[in-house]
């Protein structure tokens, strides 16, 4: 689960920049 997460995050902050 916590992976998931992680993967989701970096995916959010990608779409950021």
């Amino acid at each position: 689960m916590a992976t998931t997460t992680n993967l989701n995050f970096i995916k959010t902050a990608s779409k950021n920049q």
